[in-house]
């Protein structure tokens, strides 16, 4: 099905006649595969799937740094491992925005390993406040 749309991307549209998966699955991978970017709108059923909605997977602290800075760190539990660590790791976000790709290697430091369970498991979002110059 093609239709007309605002921005950019794919659109993915299934008809599911028989053997329907489990819509909490479908949630969990979706999540787990693409919230890491805040531009990537992810729909299920025509309802958007938003990291608000991801509580029950997510817990989240907010730090105070220097300057008025902030940063809410947000740990996402796929709950299922994924079999690609590829989308996995810890993504930066300044003011709401990508910044760079999701890795476990902050500069030139693995902190882990993408093959361990951990990595396969957990994704970290961390939303920075105050950073807007520097990037």
């Amino acid at each position: 099905e093609f239709s007309e749309r605002e921005g950019e991307g794919t659109r993915l549209s299934v008809v599911v006649n028989r053997k329907m998966p489990d819509l909490e699955e479908i949630i969990t991978v979706l999540a787990a595969r693409f919230i890491h970017d805040p531009g990537f709108q992810i729909r299920v059923n025509g309802t958007p799937l938003t990291l608000a909605k991801l509580e029950q997977h997510a817990r989240s602290h907010t730090l105070t740094l220097s300057e008025g800075r902030t940063a809410k760190v947000i740990v996402i539990d796929s709950t299922q491992q994924n079999h690609s660590s590829i989308h996995q790791g810890v993504a930066f976000w300044v003011d709401h925005r990508l910044v760079g790709d999701p890795t476990w290697a902050i500069g030139q430091v693995a902190n882990f390993d993408g093959r361990t369970r951990f990595a396969k498991r957990y994704k970290i979002i961390v939303d920075t406040l105050g950073f807007e110059d520097h990037v």
